[in-house]
């Protein structure tokens, strides 16, 4: 850009043109570090600014038909080469933000993906709320399920593991979402289903179940209900037995 601003201007090795160089190349380098808003008031102080410059500089110097062409036409040059660095700078950075706004798309896609394993409540949580915004979109239902380990129980450990397991092998594995949300309890969430899909997934997971326990008296009590406004909600009235 430099050179070509030396073949196309009528520079003279005088004072006036080297300012004008200078000063456009720094107008250059500092609208690199803009953002879009103070870049754009740049340009256009720039060019104002510089036409401003030459007709008083015309001015003060009496100058000639001629000489006025040369300063319009070095104004005009100077004006279309910053507008086309702002122009690039500006789709330099569309393509930046876009390329942004894209990875976050695919981080987000990547956290609510299909689940195959027990997931945080944490992150159990985010998941459930993108799929629940989903679901009212689409009129849908989703309900939960909540397992929880008998308070008397010794063994919870040995009883939570089996239930993520066979959990995990019973539950649509590319569809609901399984968490544990504390030492003694196991939360499901099943998407698109009703009271009938929900009282199926259940009785799928406690056939299951039953191979696994010797006793006539399961460890664990399970409740199921539809997902209310969101699991905490629902977990709450759970909890409350309202449900």
């Amino acid at each position: 850009m430099v050179v070509t601003l030396f073949i196309v201007f009528e520079f003279k090795e005088d004072l006036i043109s080297m300012i004008l160089l200078i000063s456009l190349l720094i107008s250059m380098g500092v609208m690199s570090f803009l953002n879009r808003k103070l870049r754009f008031i740049l340009l256009l102080t720039y060019i104002l600014g510089l036409g401003f410059f030459y007709i008083g500089y015309a001015w003060m110097i009496h100058a000639n038909n001629d000489l006025q062409i040369i300063f319009i036409k070095n104004h005009l040059i100077v004006s279309f080469m910053l507008f086309i660095y702002w122009l690039i700078l500006k789709q330099i950075q569309n393509v930046y933000v876009k390329n942004e706004e894209y990875k976050k798309r695919i981080k987000e896609l990547e956290r609510f993906k299909d689940s195959t394993s027990i997931l945080s409540f944490a992150d159990f949580i985010d998941r459930t709320n993108f799929f629940i915004a989903g679901a009212k979109r689409r009129n849908e239902q989703n309900w939960l399920l909540v397992i929880r380990i008998e308070s008397g129980v010794t063994y919870k450990k040995s009883v939570m593991h089996i239930l993520k397991s066979v959990g995990l092998d019973t539950f649509r594995s590319h569809y609901d979402l399984i968490a544990q949300f504390n030492k003694s309890e196991l939360v499901v969430f099943l998407q698109n289903t009703d009271a009938d899909g929900a009282s199926m997934a259940e009785k799928r997971f406690l056939d299951q179940l039953r191979t696994q326990f010797n006793e006539i008296d399961m460890p664990f009590t399970i409740k199921n209900h539809q997902l209310i406004n969101d699991v905490y909600y629902t977990l709450g009235l759970i909890k409350a037995g309202e449900v």
